[in-house]
């Protein structure tokens, strides 16, 4: 994880973390009034980059699985400052980077990953605007499908970036008790049950504690919409279960 600063929050102590082929499609009535001129900002970034995407990477036209392939790439893309915020800690394992631009200070996250993750996928096609409404899972602006010189297809996906740390590491810190890191996993989940989605509660660092004290998912490969969503128990049961093994494993 990358330690960062902000000039509205303190964040010395912080880090970046982010763990998701269509155009920005989000219903007005899903967001608070006032930030329809956020949204159409955030398109147009989207359309940009996507468009940038499109033309450098696919077909071949870079290595999607070279960190600095890519970087060097970003390089002609003017409009951002880009960084690297996770390398690929397994085969298959996603990159991520961090793109900033330069004028509104917005930033966001582009995650590239094989099309090989059924759920992701899914959920990148058919619920990304029901799951964007959800205000504890990360805001995908798109995904775009490109394919590698060997012919393999790639998802790379455009989401809001998140400030935070990671929860295990807001827990080692004593940034919140483990109640409270509980209690806002039981929240995340339940506000996942009204919209049909069960959590996987799998890798500790898809859940970041922000710097408003909430609990956000970013991987959307561990949410899968089902029609028999966990009872309260079983959410309860589950989150005291991962909080414990994040105990447990320090």
């Amino acid at each position: 994880m990358l330690s960062v600063q902000s000039s509205t929050k303190s964040l010395n102590e912080l880090y970046l973390s982010q763990d998701s082929c269509s155009t920005l499609e989000v219903k007005k009535e899903v967001f608070p009034q006032g930030y329809e001129f956020e949204l159409n900002e955030s398109s147009e970034h989207f359309s940009q980059l996507e468009k940038f995407i499109l033309n450098n990477w696919d077909c071949g036209a870079a290595d999607l699985t070279s960190k600095d392939a890519l970087l060097e790439s970003f390089a002609k893309l003017s409009d951002f400052d880009f960084s690297t915020l996770k390398d690929a800690r397994w085969e298959k394992d996603s990159l991520i980077f961090l793109a900033k631009h330069k004028f509104s200070q917005k930033s966001y996250s582009i995650k590239v990953h094989e099309n090989s993750f059924r759920t992701c996928r899914r959920n990148y096609q058919r619920h990304r605007s029901v799951l964007s409404s959800c205000p504890n899972v990360s805001l995908v602006h798109g995904a775009v499908k490109v394919v590698s010189a060997t012919g393999k297809s790639y998802f790379v996906v455009i989401y809001n970036f998140v400030v935070g740390l990671t929860l295990d590491q807001a827990l080692k810190r004593q940034m919140l008790t483990n109640e409270k890191a509980v209690d806002g996993l039981i929240s995340l989940c339940l506000e996942l049950k009204k919209i049909d989605f069960n959590v996987l509660f799998l890798d500790k660092t898809d859940f970041i504690f922000t710097v408003d004290a909430e609990i956000v998912i970013t991987d959307w490969d561990k949410l899968f919409n089902t029609k028999s969503t966990n009872s309260e128990e079983s959410i309860t049961r589950k989150c005291n279960s991962f909080v414990s093994s994040m105990i447990f494993q320090e």
